[in-house]
């Protein structure tokens, strides 16, 4: 449990408290806060008149004190409530001031809200003694802390624990006249494990006698009459007799020497007992601070005695109990405000159990508490270590390949997706290769061309290389595209190969602006692999199923090209439709932003950096994205056949962008994908449509967790996040069940999947894999740890 000392000093609520001091006693770094807080009189008249007219509503409810004195003449229930409500409100008020608020912030740093926490107010003036500091919302925000007071002047006091298997309890019930404390020896008779003795109304020569037992007690209770008269404490023993503190002193410190180490008075205002037994150095006192009826008497007891026999904490048994109290509220106002600590601040935390078998208690707890530091300083250094091995391996591209089929697969899991109506694509079949040649010749992709005009598509794009004369012609192919600007072709930027530059009859301005590059970057590696139009490099071998189109280039610099090439254009194939397209559509004109990102509208491009994902080593000199492949194709599908024969309707063409491409096998144009083998027209529709829908629909495009330059310091927390939970489900699972932990594990393993995929059908590509490895392989460790740790401790113990 942790502690705070909160020091008041000589501080009063009339005066202020010029230095407030906040000091951690229970930390392994040690802290201390210097503040103050204002004088605040009027707070101090709030609180005598919430005491008044509690005394007022209290009278002849059968309270535990003695002689209650007179009393004023009028109390109002309204009147009681306003004041409370002030009286909690001020408090806040006062503790919010701006000068105390650096201890408070302080606090609030350093604590967690699952912490067990003890806050002790030191101070000597009676009235912030009685303050019920329990209102400070600190207390609401940590539901684990509790307050106790204590007096300035106090030392650490020696004393002899008992070794003893029974908590001995020595119950004093003095006078209890009008009162029923009955029912406070009938829940002290419940108590586990205890060796009880009363003494009922008893003299001084007697109770003095029991006080002095050689043999120690634990607990003094004492039920029946008492009150504080100034700052002296006063408990009624009987009919007839009285004794204050100071009265029992010697007996009282004899019995703290041989190992009281609490003292509850059931009774009423007790503040000044409390204060009294402290100069003794008695290690904790429960009290109530002002009058208390009988009811709540009872309730308190059984409730405190009930959470601190079953574990609970001494401090957090208090609190349980006082706030149990509420339930009372509504016949006893504030009885939940009566329950007081007094501790001594050296006063380390107690549970019942401490009470019994404390020698084999104390190895046990130096036991626990030391496998706890070492099983969480093991599961930190392996979390670290294997997440730093896991990235490192990432760095060198080990895991490469498996990153990769692990994005594939996840992308094909997602849910499936609408055809994009904006897209049609004109296959070019098999088919229509028998009935108009291979290639088609110029004349036959002019007619195909002039057809289609005449249904109004928005852009017409031809995903086919025509760098020399099919047939006879071409002049005819020429006028075509010089009289309309929404007609594009294709070369590649990449290739010397004198096919796949653009048509010879085309000006710079047109091979700029009407020409886009059929370049396709490819995951894997090939061999003799010049360029991935299979209509051009026939002979060659072709790509293996490990080269996989997953990015797409926007654009590159001509001047970065590794060899001259007759293909000047900067632009690929499917920016320049989705341009053209978004430019009919009237969206604001593509620009490069302040990153020297291409932006439409508000839709920003950002180019693939050299590491992204699990990608460990682009060449970063073109403009990349990934391309979010649809589940479905992007667009609908005819045949050159039902255009040349006019089958189609035109609505279905009419502002779309069209794309003609080979599907014949004879034109062997087929990639591998993410969705597998899927023709060349049908990539460049997906790349288009993406484009299209991020800037139309706001369709996402894959992104993933933040770095800064090279450094993927998003995708390090997140494989750190999830090797921790590995580490923790290990470690709190190894030592009862191997079965319980992979059954955990797996569970772990799916949910990190399933939150892989919901990122991922948004647009985000997170690292589960290396997540994945990560987290099995300290769960592991961790466990193979634990098993030999624990093997060897049998044999030391044999």
């Amino acid at each position: 449990m942790k502690r705070v000392l909160l020091k008041f000093g000589k501080g009063s609520l009339q005066k202020g408290c010029d230095s407030v001091v906040a000091e951690l006693l229970s930390a392994d770094i040690p802290m201390q806060r210097m503040g103050s807080l204002p004088a605040v009189p009027d707070l101090f008249r709030l609180y005598h008149q919430w005491q008044y007219l509690y005394k007022i509503r209290t009278h002849n409810q059968g309270t535990r004190i003695h002689l209650t004195s007179e009393v004023g003449l009028r109390f109002s229930e309204n009147e009681f409530q306003d004041v409370s409500s002030r009286l909690a409100a001020s408090i806040n008020n006062w503790l919010n001031a701006e000068t105390f608020r650096s201890i408070d912030q302080a606090l609030r740093m350093e604590f967690n809200r699952t912490d067990e926490i003890q806050i002790i107010i030191e101070t000597n003036d009676p009235d912030l003694r009685r303050l019920p500091w329990h209102l400070w919302r600190f207390f609401d925000d940590y539901p684990k802390a509790e307050l106790a007071l204590s007096a300035l002047d106090w030392h650490e006091h020696q004393f002899t624990p008992r070794d003893n298997n029974r908590v001995r309890i020595l119950a004093v019930i003095g006078d209890n006249t009008g009162i029923d404390v009955e029912a406070d020896c009938q829940i002290l008779k419940t108590l586990p494990n205890v060796e009880l003795v009363f003494l009922e109304q008893p003299n001084r020569q007697v109770l003095n006698e029991h006080l002095w037992d050689r043999s120690g007690w634990d607990i003094l209770f004492f039920a029946g009459h008492s009150q504080t008269e100034s700052d002296t404490g006063r408990i009624y023993i009987n009919d007839q007799d009285n004794l204050s503190i100071f009265q029992l002193k010697n007996a009282l410190r004899r019995a703290i020497d041989n190992g009281l180490r609490i003292a509850i008075f059931n009774s009423c205002d007790g503040i000044g007992l409390a204060s009294q037994l402290a100069d003794l150095q008695i290690p904790r006192v429960v009290v109530m601070r002002e009058p208390v009826p009988d009811r709540v008497a009872n309730s308190f007891l059984k409730y405190f005695l009930q959470s601190f026999a079953e574990g609970q904490p001494f401090p957090l048994a208090v609190r349980e109990a006082r706030e149990r109290l509420e339930s009372l509220e509504g016949e006893f106002p504030c009885a939940s405000w009566l329950p007081l600590i007094w501790q001594n601040p050296t006063a380390t935390p107690l549970f019942w159990s401490d009470f019994h078998g404390h020698s084999i208690q104390q190895k046990n707890q130096v036991k626990k508490v030391f496998h706890w530091k070492h099983s969480s300083a093991l599961v930190l250094c392996t979390t670290l270590a294997v997440t730093s091995l896991i990235m490192g391996l990432r760095l060198l591209r080990l895991l490469e390949p498996l990153e990769m089929a692990a994005y594939d697969y996840l992308l094909r899991q997602r849910p499936p997706e609408q055809i994009d109506s904006r897209i049609v694509v004109v296959e070019i079949t098999q088919e229509d290769t028998n009935r108009y040649d291979y290639p088609p010749d110029d004349r036959t992709l002019t007619e195909l061309i002039d057809k289609l005009e005449r249904y109004q598509p928005s852009v017409i794009g031809l995903d086919l290389h025509r760098a020399k004369p099919r047939g006879d012609g071409q002049q005819l192919l020429q006028q075509k595209i010089s009289s309309n600007r929404n007609v594009f072709l294709v070369c590649a930027y990449s290739s010397t190969d004198e096919n796949l530059a653009p048509p010879p009859f085309l000006t710079n301005d047109q091979i700029v602006n009407q020409v886009g590059f059929s370049d396709l970057p490819v995951d894997g590696t090939f061999r003799n692999y010049q360029s991935l139009r299979g209509d051009v490099v026939a002979g060659e071998e072709l790509a293996t199923e490990s080269l996989m189109v997953r990015r797409q280039i926007l654009s590159y610099s001509p001047d970065l090209a590794t060899s001259p090439s007759p293909c000047s254009t900067p632009y690929s194939f499917s920016f320049q439709l989705a341009f053209q397209f978004l430019y009919h559509q009237g969206i604001e004109p593509m620009t490069v932003n302040e990153n020297y990102q291409w932006q439409f509208g508000s839709t920003v491009f950002r180019e693939l950096t050299p590491r992204f994902g699990g990608y460990q080593g682009l060449e970063g000199l073109s403009s990349q994205i990934l391309v979010n492949y649809r589940s479905n194709p992007p667009g609908q599908k005819v045949t050159m056949g039902q255009i040349m024969t006019d089958q189609i309707n035109p609505s279905s063409i009419q502002g779309k962008i069209v794309m003609i491409g080979y599907t014949s096998p004879v034109a062997r144009d087929y990639l591998t994908t993410s969705y597998g083998t899927m023709a060349g027209v049908w990539v460049h529709a997906h790349m288009v449509s993406q484009m299209v829908s991020a800037v139309m629909d706001n369709r996402p495009l894959i992104w993933v967790l933040p770095q800064w330059r090279d450094f993927q310091w998003g995708d390090s927390l997140w494989v750190l996040g999830w090797t921790s939970i590995g580490g923790l489900v290990a470690w709190g699972l190894a030592s009862r069940s191997i079965t319980l932990l992979l059954l955990a594990l797996t569970a772990v393993l799916v949910i990190l999947y399933q939150v892989s995929l919901l990122i991922l059908i948004q647009g985000g590509w997170v690292p589960m894999l290396p997540a994945s490895i990560s987290l099995v392989t300290a769960a592991g460790s961790i466990t193979m740890f634990e098993k030999m740790t624990h093997s060897r401790d049998q044999k030391t113990s044999n």
